[in-house]
């Protein structure tokens, strides 16, 4: 108990408060795959799925999120690995949540600072866009530009701050 480990109590899931917290399962596997990483866009009846390495990919045939189709609960897969045959696979994967790819993902750059309605966007690098209902908007990216994420600069700097926060406390923890 004076170590730090959880005293054995006489249920096995009164030792484990999140055991079904499936949000605080996708981010803490998102963590921890991070950055093998698929975005998720629906395409008519399939999704395309796009990993910054190689582009288009599907999911394993024998993966349960193989037969998701077009309903896949978040935009975002964090995979295992990858397998080649005739196409690129990904298994053991795990939809994510955007809020989980962002902070606790890699490094976030700011990309750019603009008033809606001024500038492209880069059809180059995937983006999501979250709901921006003020004037002027930022980019961000994750893997040197690879996923661009578009909000108000609002959400992007609270978004940099809670990342900044999250990691700072991780941090302490390892010590």
């Amino acid at each position: 108990e004076n170590a730090g480990f959880a005293v054995a109590r006489s249920s096995e899931y009164e030792n484990n408060n999140s055991g079904f917290d499936t949000d605080l399962f996708r981010a803490v596997v998102c963590a921890g795959l991070f950055p093998k990483i698929a975005s998720i866009k629906k395409k008519g009846r399939r999704n395309e799925l796009t990993t910054h390495e190689d582009g288009g990919v599907e999911c394993h045939p024998n993966s349960v999120n193989s037969v998701f189709g077009v309903d896949f609960p978040h935009g975002w897969l964090v995979y295992g690995e990858k397998i080649k045959t005739q196409k690129v696979f990904v298994r053991d994967c795990t939809c994510v949540p955007t809020c989980s790819v962002l902070l606790l993902g890699g490094p976030l750059d700011v990309v750019q600072r603009q008033k809606m309605g001024l500038g492209s966007n880069d059809s180059t690098a995937t983006s999501s866009s979250m709901d921006i209902s003020e004037e002027d908007k930022t980019t961000v990216s994750i893997l040197h530009g690879a996923y661009r994420f578009d909000a108000s600069s609002s959400t992007i700097a609270l978004i940099l701050s809670l990342k900044d926060k999250i990691d700072t406390m991780l941090r302490r923890k390892a010590m």
